[in-house]
Formats: structure tokens, C-alpha cells, sequence
């Protein structure tokens, strides 16, 4: 993985979404351009932004807001949603691994949900 990139790629998967269904896919140019495409950005950057996946717009919105809504919590609050193999809240604090320092300011908070 390079780490001299100049900007988060944008992936557009909509041949992927398009053709997801369709048993021969797998020989249909578009979407190994943008397999091509994906292993490119994992590889240069190892992360990427996606468009042409179809999720629409007020979807997304709502799920930003929601998301925002409930990191701006408080601790204790956030902590009341326990933590099991499958859903739960967590958070932990990022350390400087050089010198192992930790800072009280950087923390990783993590909420997952299960849809079954």
C-alpha cells in the first residue's frame, strides 16, 4: 500500500450495482474496470469513496444525522448500548504507539448494529 497518494479515490461501482443479478458478469468489461478500479484505490490509498451505488440521498442523510445525533452523547449514555459479539458501543483510547503516549483528546468509537 502507497502512503504518496493526493487525494481518497471515488470508486464509481454503478456497473457492479447494475449487474449484480446477471449470471455473466463476470466477463462484462465495465465491471472489471471497476474491480480494477477498486484494487487500484486499496492498493494506492487503502481506503476509497464510492458513488453510483444507489442508495438514495435522504437515506443517507438521515443515517449522517442519526450517527452524528448519537456521538454526540454522552459517555455514559453511549456506554448503556453493551457491547456483544454482534452489536454494541465501544470506544477506547488512540495511543502514539512510538512512545506508547495516550491522549485524552483521541479517542475510536465504534457502534455496530445486527439487521437479524
Amino acid at each position: 500500500m502507497g502512503s504518496d497518494f493526493k487525494a481518497i479515490p471515488l470508486v464509481d461501482i454503478s456497473a457492479l450495482v447494475e449487474k449484480v443479478d446477471d449470471p455473466g458478469m463476470a466477463g462484462d468489461g465495465d465491471l472489471l474496470d471497476v474491480v480494477r478500479e477498486l484494487d487500484r484505490a486499496c492498493k494506492d490509498a487503502g481506503f476509497f469513496y464510492v458513488k453510483g451505488h444507489g442508495i438514495a440521498e435522504p437515506l443517507m442523510a438521515e443515517v449522517r444525522d442519526v450517527t452524528r445525533s448519537f456521538f454526540q452523547l454522552p459517555l455514559e449514555e453511549k456506554r448503556k448500548i453493551r457491547l456483544t459479539p454482534r452489536t454494541g458501543y465501544s470506544a477506547t483510547r488512540i495511543s502514539n504507539r512510538a512512545s506508547m503516549e495516550i491522549s485524552a483528546s483521541i479517542w475510536k468509537e465504534i457502534i455496530c448494529g445486527a439487521t437479524d
